[in-house]
């Protein structure tokens, strides 16, 4: 029973294969086919794999190492009420009585910031190997610790400054790369353009073989790092076993 059921599933994927194959072949977009492909490739993982879920929020804004989710609140908290007390001006009581509560969430502010400090301090202290306890102390004393620094701020034109890494890249790409605008074209550009759009047909423009795809496929390395789609090596090399035909047909044409 088993076997038969495997045998019908190999001819189910075989017949899938063909169809997929023809379809490629068909279309008049290879791009749409290349994005439909890797997007059922990506959507097929995201269902089969478990995967770990990150359930420590992020400390926005965390420049040192005894930073908390604590003393962010609190610094929220501490600068509302500065600011109320600083806006109070017409009921000079009212002022007082603010005033004195902002004082007041200030030492507590601080008091926390201390304790925080000698805690990171012990906590650090304990992770630091017993049989050369002041190995990291020659490294700090000697400025021959590494910082990674990444840069994620950039100032823009208006004046303000990005946000986070994703639009400090965008920004950078912006004013880095030249945008291809076809508007300025000059005729010798033109031509370029129409030139490239032509189907290329030499003696030389040959079909891969399916022996090419396969052995090229086969020595993709699994350490090598991930592109864009997040698709490793044996992910490819697994799908390409179910679909060999369907993948054939996507590079020739």
């Amino acid at each position: 029973m088993a076997k038969e059921f495997r045998t019908e599933c190999k001819e189910d994927l075989e017949s899938l294969d063909n169809i997929l194959a023809k379809h490629i072949k068909e279309t008049d977009d290879i791009d749409i086919s290349v994005e439909t492909f890797q997007t059922a490739i990506t959507t097929s993982c995201k269902k089969s794999f478990k995967t770990r879920r990150n359930t420590n929020k992020t400390i926005k804004q965390k420049s040192v190492p005894w930073w908390t989710a604590e003393l962010t609140i609190k610094r929220k908290r501490l600068n509302a009420l500065r600011r109320c007390y600083q806006r109070t001006k017409n009921n000079e009581e009212l002022r007082e009585h603010r005033k004195s509560k902002y004082y007041e969430e200030r030492k507590e502010y601080q008091t926390v910031i201390k304790r925080e400090k000698i805690k990171s301090w012990k906590d650090y202290c304990s992770l630091t190997a017993h049989t050369n306890p002041w190995n990291a102390m020659y490294k700090i004393a000697a400025n021959k610790t590494r910082n990674n620094c990444t840069m994620t701020t950039l100032k823009k034109t208006d004046g303000t400054t990005t946000t986070d890494l994703e639009e400090t890249m965008k920004m950078m790409a912006e004013h880095l790369i030249p945008r291809d605008d076809d508007t300025d074209d000059m005729e010798y550009h033109k031509q370029i353009r129409a030139q490239a759009k032509e189907q290329i047909q030499t003696i030389e423009d040959r079909e891969y073989t399916t022996e090419e795809v396969k052995n090229a496929i086969e020595e993709l390395k699994p350490k090598k790092a991930l592109g864009e789609d997040d698709i490793t090596a044996d992910i490819y090399q697994r799908v390409y076993k179910k679909f060999p035909i369907s993948i054939y047909t996507l590079y020739n044409e």
